[in-house]
């Protein structure tokens, strides 16, 4: 089977830092060398250069102003943006997706696959979240959102084949658009460090967004007087300063070699929000570095109660800080680790999901492709 004969276009979001969906991206590029990726926007100084090595187009949404600070409040524009990408001449298109890259119009000869994240949590699952619960705002967006989310639901059934990231994120595909998903967990790399004494410190590695709940690690701090570093950025930077008590350090962006520093050096990553997954928990296991997370979704799939972190289950402050008091009271060996990443390990991302292509390859129009000459 010649696999590599495909014509693939891969489809994300977009390309502004290295985050969960970025290294599944990366992944993706190993497994198809050859192909180009179309994205609605990015910031190319702040992506890998595994990914730089393919040619990047991006759309007419690159060239509004200020899109670094504001991309979210560009979603509106999204479906116009997206439909403008021409994807005739390929044999397959696979869009990894949060927002908008599934919805992209695809010839009905041409399957695609798309590596969903989740459905896009603005429309359908933490609009509290991300707009606010003011009556006058939830009655303005009423009708962009009802329009949005039709988009949205329309664009995910002209998907030839959903695949997903967890179990949690299954369920929200099936009741969000009526469908059924594969289930491949997401690769995370697994470089194992000797263990060592971990600095005093607690971290926060995330983008600055409401679900993520970091107001929770913020006040469980003040209270506790605990050193918190926080490496990321968003929209809730300059709110989140604001209730930061003077042992809170906020770091920015950091580099994935700064990344792996802190996570190697941290007493336990905190992960207060409700995740489809977590590939940044993983990341911090990899260097054995516990988890304190919020004990629901994706993050029960990764993370083992006194295995390899605590978990907390409730979402206030004195919840969290019970979870933190009872992992400074475990030990957590190195092996435990190790078994747990077995199962996220890249080639094992890879395998599934060239064997996925090629059990679809036997009844798609890209048949003739993949078979040998």
């Amino acid at each position: 089977m010649n696999f590599n004969a495909l014509k693939v276009v891969l489809v994300h979001d977009w390309l502004n830092g290295m985050r969960g969906g970025e290294k599944v991206l990366e992944q993706l590029c190993l497994l198809f060398p050859q192909a180009p990726i179309f994205s609605l926007h990015g910031e190319l100084e702040k992506i890998s250069d595994l990914i730089k090595k393919h040619p990047i187009h991006f759309s007419w949404i690159q060239k509004i102003p200020f899109k670094a600070q504001w991309y979210r409040y560009y979603l509106p524009l999204y479906p116009y943006a997206i439909r403008a990408f021409d994807f005739s001449g390929f044999d397959l298109v696979i869009s990894t997706s949060h927002c908008a890259a599934k919805n992209v119009r695809v010839p009905a000869s041409i399957p695609h696959i798309c590596y969903c994240f989740s459905p896009m949590r603005y429309l359908w699952t933490l609009q509290d979240e991300y707009f606010g619960k003011n009556k006058f705002k939830k009655a303005l967006l009423y009708f962009p959102i009802k329009w949005l989310k039709q988009w949205d639901r329309q664009g995910a059934k002209r998907v030839t084949h959903f695949l997903t990231i967890s179990k949690t994120i299954q369920e929200r595909i099936r009741q969000c658009y009526g469908l059924e998903a594969q289930l491949i967990y997401p690769p995370t790399e697994m470089s194992f460090m000797p263990q060592r004494p971990k600095k005093n410190y607690f971290l926060i590695l995330s983008a600055l967004v409401p679900y993520k709940r970091i107001d929770l690690a913020i006040r469980a701090s003040n209270q506790k007087q605990f050193p918190l570093k926080i490496a990321g950025s968003g929209p809730l930077l300059s709110e989140l300063k604001k209730i930061a008590g003077p042992q809170v350090e906020f770091l920015g962006w950091v580099s994935e070699e700064q990344k792996l520093e802190l996570l190697k050096n941290a007493q336990a990553l905190i992960f207060p929000g409700l995740e489809d997954f977590g590939i940044v928990p993983l990341e911090a296991m990899s260097v054995a570095t516990p988890i304190v997370g919020f004990g629901r979704g994706g993050l029960t799939e990764t993370v083992t109660h006194l295995h390899t972190g605590v978990f907390f289950q409730e979402q206030t402050v004195t919840s969290l800080i019970s979870a933190i008091q009872t992992l400074e009271q475990n030990d957590f060996p190195i092996e435990n680790f190790r078994k747990t990443l077995e199962r996220f390990a890249p080639e094992k991302f890879r395998s599934e999901f060239q064997r996925t292509v090629e059990e679809m390859g036997k009844t798609t129009p890209f048949q003739k492709t993949l078979t040998e000459p």
